[in-house]
């Protein structure tokens, strides 16, 4: 009798095959046994300096507006490279600002439409009703929140193969609803980021596999405790920021398709 997996002669009697291992089934004929490829878990490899320096550039990019595009795709790309995955397979960023301009440009006059709108109402009781143009504003962020979200997954490319965001509007709106909401119990906005991140990952496809979070709510609670704490010291901030940066990729699983 010969080894299905390996084709080496084998004897009636074996329980495996003497060339490979695989098990022998009864009668002398081997099993095929199918070898699960661990799940792909990936790591942030840029430096603490790196990470705050680029971060800070693109937060004092949006100061002045019209560069905020092209320092967004210019900080994209650089932090998609700086990702490395266990199957040693590189990330692509090829969103262009010319795709994005009209979205940040949105979101950061509603922005500055908004803060307006709550220093007006500071500064006169009377106008406590303007509220309500700024819930609306508020609600309209969210819509543009989820375009933007959408338009950076789908730029995002991993061993050759782009991936493409599916979430509706209205989940990303209820997850995100859901976020401040729970800001009233003071700790349970942790359980919810946890839960919009795993719906994010659960509505990415053409990813090779399956995504999933694995953070837990009371890691993100912790830690982000510890961020700001370690922020606050000012010389830490650096160091905080990508240490937090550093748990939240990690956090993401790629669970192979075939095995999805």
């Amino acid at each position: 009798m010969n080894c299905t997996t390996c084709g080496a002669a084998v004897q009636t009697s074996a329980t495996f095959c003497h060339q490979c291992g695989a098990p022998v089934a009864p009668g002398g004929t081997a099993v095929a046994v199918g070898i699960l490829e661990p799940p792909i878990r990936f790591t942030l490899e840029a430096s603490a300096l790196g990470l705050f320096g680029r971060s800070l550039l693109l937060g004092l990019s949006g100061v002045f507006l019209v560069p905020l595009p092209w320092t967004i795709c210019w900080y994209t790309r650089w932090l998609a490279g700086e990702v490395r995955a266990s199957d040693r397979q590189s990330f692509d960023f090829h969103g262009e600002a010319k795709n994005v301009w009209a979205i940040v440009t949105a979101y950061v006059l509603m922005i500055i439409i908004s803060s307006i709108l709550g220093v007006v109402r500071e500064d006169d009781p009377d106008l406590a009703w303007l509220i309500l143009p700024d819930i609306l504003i508020n609600l309209a962020l969210l819509f543009v929140g989820w375009f933007f979200l959408r338009w950076a997954i789908d730029h995002l490319e991993r061993g050759g193969k782009r991936w493409r965001f599916v979430g509706s509007v209205w989940g990303f709106l209820g997850w995100n609803i859901l976020f401040y909401v729970s800001i009233l119990t003071i700790i349970g906005w942790a359980w919810a980021a946890v839960g919009l991140y795993n719906w994010i990952a659960d509505n990415v496809e053409d990813a090779g596999g399956k995504l999933r979070f694995l953070g837990a709510g009371h890691q993100m609670l912790w830690r982000t405790i510890v961020r700001v704490l370690w922020c606050a010291t000012l010389l830490g901030m650096p160091w905080a920021i990508r240490w937090f940066y550093a748990w939240l990729i990690g956090q993401v699983e790629l669970t192979p398709a075939e095995q999805a």
